[in-house]
């Protein structure tokens, strides 16, 4: 990003891969690094609003960093009218709606 700060994709992976670092906590899970995810993502929906891994990305944020699942659900719609074949999508919005399902006690726990 410091050879091109207008790349919207690099800012959109850094905030995807932030966002699932501290989420997994893969990486240390600080409010600097959940910080860093969101401005990363507020950074590349400003470059580029119609970038699909962007809204990926935001909703990760909203997923995984502060517990949104509405806004998290919300985004990833906006990410597969955007990239309607992405098996990324596909999968995170599943992930989304089984945790949602386990949460509200509607599905069994597979441990």
């Amino acid at each position: 990003m410091r050879l091109d700060p207008k790349f919207a994709l690099a800012w959109a992976l850094l905030a995807y891969v932030d966002a699932r670092g501290y989420h997994t906590t893969n990486i240390q899970p600080t409010v600097a690094l959940r910080d860093e995810a969101r401005q990363a993502m507020e950074t590349a929906l400003g470059l580029d609003p119609s970038l699909g891994e962007a809204w990926i990305a935001k909703g990760y944020y909203q997923y995984g960093c502060v517990g949104d699942f509405e806004g998290a659900r919300r985004s990833y719609e906006q990410a597969r009218e955007l990239l309607p074949n992405s098996s990324l999508v596909r999968f995170i919005a599943r992930t989304l709606a089984r945790t949602r399902s386990r949460d509200s006690g509607n599905e069994p726990n597979r441990t």
